[in-house]
């Protein structure tokens, strides 16, 4: 089944170069920049770990969408990963 705007959709989670400046700034002291990223600790949290979970589903890789959708619950809408992110 393909999902509407699935083609917008498929450029931006595609887009991630797993970089990880959606989990921490690119100074020294490493700050976090995801409150999810900061609370869980795992890149699935982060930005780019949606974007790869995104990839998941537009591939039709995850086979639990249940599991999946966990995964962008955990994101507080805060678009700090947006701010950071170079693509």
């Amino acid at each position: 089944m393909k999902l509407s705007n699935a083609d917008f959709y498929e450029d931006y989670a595609f887009s991630c170069n797993r970089c990880r400046s959606c989990t921490a700034t690119n100074d020294a002291e490493l700050l976090p920049v995801c409150p999810s990223f900061d609370l869980r600790g795992y890149f699935s949290a982060s930005g780019g770990g949606k974007a790869h979970a995104a990839q998941g589903i537009i591939t039709g890789a995850f086979r639990r969408l249940k599991d999946a959708a966990a995964v962008f619950y955990d994101c507080t809408l805060c678009l700090a990963c947006r701010e950071n992110c170079p693509v």
